[in-house]
């Protein structure tokens, strides 16, 4: 899983040296709200696990200019607050409130259309692949969890300003696959585990062009 992520930010990182051309950039930063629901079965048991987070998140769109598909990165670090847990069909209300530690974060990166709706709006798509990290530590247990899928973004980009934006959009995750570490197990879910999230988002933004020299 570290070389996955590794991997990714080293794309990110050399992408520029084959760019060329005037590229635009658009960097946000606001607030996000995460409503979580997990469902596996452990011994047969269908056990499902609702979520609710909010934090903070950041993005970036850069597109060739001119062109209407770019490359998309989305990252957010979320506070859990709690939710429900359910036992075939039967739930009970949980919270974190006594978590000594309690970080959800999510990174979503791949390719980004978009299409403008008239003078200074926008229209965003996004898809790629989903990574979520979920880690929990009270005074007698942790647990830290990845989780990986694919997520959606669609969302629309307002300009205040000639420099300035308002952004808001939703993600859409869908995670197929978890992995999960505590003091009394480690190992990947089953193949009958899914984890469906919906993340509205809402922030201010600045956009800017670059010129890239062509790498001979």
């Amino acid at each position: 899983m570290k070389r996955i992520i590794i991997f990714m930010f080293l794309i990110i990182a050399i992408s520029p040296l084959f760019a060329y051309g005037t590229q635009e950039t658009w960097i946000t930063v606001g607030g996000e709200y995460g409503h979580f629901r997990e469902t596996q079965y452990p011994s047969g048991v269908k056990v499902e696990t609702t979520l609710n987070s909010i934090g903070g998140y950041s993005s970036s769109r850069s597109f060739e200019s001119g062109n209407t598909w770019g490359t998309y990165i989305h990252s957010s670090i979320l506070i859990p607050q709690g939710g429900k847990i359910g036992v075939s069909g039967s739930f009970a209300d949980y919270s974190m409130e006594e978590a000594d530690l309690k970080i959800h974060l999510g990174f979503l990166s791949g390719p980004v259309y978009r299409s403008p709706i008239n003078e200074g709006t926008d229209f965003y798509f996004a898809l790629g692949p989903s990574l979520q990290e979920l880690i929990v530590t009270t005074s007698s247990a942790s647990s830290l969890s990845f989780m990986l899928g694919v997520g959606i973004d669609i969302g629309m980009k307002y300009n205040l300003t000639e420099s300035y934006y308002l952004d808001f959009g939703v993600i859409a995750d869908y995670c197929f696959a978890a992995h999960t570490s505590t003091a009394y197990h480690e190992g990947w879910s089953t193949n009958d585990y899914s984890l469906i999230s919906f993340r509205p988002h809402i922030g201010i933004g600045t956009h800017y062009k670059t010129k890239y020299q062509k790498v001979e």
